[in-house]
């Protein structure tokens, strides 16, 4: 059974192989597509199973291997599972490098979808330092982007930080 359906079934251990026999025969092809990929895979496993040192130790190969391939997707992927990796760990400034840069990315790339996720991801980190304005800022940014793409989702996401938002100001209880 195939990595992703072993993870689906919470077969953490079976996916963990899985992947890992995935990044090592796509590491010795030069698939650095399916490198990334699968780092990125073995990164959640390690965060779902609180290893935040693995996870980051998979994560930062991820990015390594979509860099080295120049695939600006799968980078900026990677970055945005830095950034959240790093803020759940409240390593902040760390995170805010990380987002700042898939953010960068996402602009070269011309794509608003995955931008908007990442800002969403912005204001979240911005709200635990309590910065609000700037939480506010990323949460229009991210909401203004849904509704040129019609992403009724992600603009139910951003009003749901508009609310951590709005009970950290003190607006709501």
């Amino acid at each position: 059974m195939p990595a992703s359906i072993q993870w689906n079934q919470s077969n953490l251990d079976r996916a963990q192989r899985l992947f890992l026999q995935a990044r090592e025969s796509a590491i010795n092809s030069g698939e650095a597509r399916l490198a990334a990929m699968t780092a990125t895979n073995l990164g959640m496993i390690a965060t779902v199973r609180g290893d935040h040192d693995q996870a980051l130790s998979y994560h930062r190969s991820s990015l390594a291997d979509a860099r080295s391939a120049g695939l600006g997707d799968e980078a900026r992927m990677a970055l945005n599972n830095l950034g959240l990796l790093q803020t759940q760990v409240k390593r902040f400034e760390l995170a805010s490098e990380a987002f700042r840069e898939a953010l960068e990315i996402g602009t070269r790339l011309g794509d608003l979808s995955k931008g908007m996720l990442t800002q969403l991801n912005v204001a979240r980190l911005n709200s635990q330092q309590n910065d609000l304005p700037a939480a506010r800022a990323a949460c229009d940014e991210a909401s203004m982007m849904a509704r040129q793409l019609g992403d009724t989702h992600t603009d139910g996401e951003a009003a749901h930080i508009y609310g951590i938002i709005a009970r950290a100001a003190g607006d709501i209880l």
